[in-house]
């Protein structure tokens, strides 16, 4: 009996063993979702608006840079972070990750067409309550990179 709950012991460690060194890494990567600015304040304009899901499949896109934005024709005065898990970094071309906002989760695909171009997809989610939730983690986590530049009037950030 203890001949056989030690076999059982072992297989079961080898097991969680392998599975534990098979297990692959999550990475947190910030990728950039381009919004426009007020006119009056210059402060990042972040209403669900700036968050439509596009194409078919219907996807937001976002770039890795301003300068993968730009060479796209996507030029916004500021863009916003947003975070997404995968499980590489850097990523390689066809990877998939997640993102969970407002407790929905996102599947978001790394397919560098065009250059340093992200899709996140709206998946089972309608456009109105996909659009609310990034608009509302965007505001709530506002973190941004200048797309012009610094001194071009732009404050490129949100008040609290």
């Amino acid at each position: 009996m203890y001949n056989l709950l030690r076999k059982h012991l072992v297989i079961a460690i080898s097991l969680a063993l392998a599975l534990a060194c098979t297990a692959q890494a999550q990475h947190n990567i910030t990728i950039l979702r381009g919004v426009d600015a007020n006119v009056n304040t210059g402060y990042a304009s972040m209403p669900p608006g700036q968050f439509a899901f596009t194409g078919n499949p219907e996807t937001l896109s976002l770039f890795d840079t301003t300068a993968n934005a730009h060479a796209a024709n996507v030029i916004k005065p500021c863009y916003v972070h947003i975070v997404v898990n995968m499980p590489n970094d850097p990523p390689v071309q066809g990877n998939q990750g997640t993102i969970t906002v407002n407790g929905h989760a996102y599947a978001v695909t790394f397919d560098n067409n065009p250059v340093g171009h992200w899709s996140i997809f709206l998946g089972g989610q309608q456009q109105a309550t996909a659009r609310a939730d990034f608009s509302a983690h965007a505001r709530a986590n506002p973190n941004f990179t200048d797309g012009f530049g610094l001194g071009q009037g732009v404050n490129c950030h949100y008040p609290q």
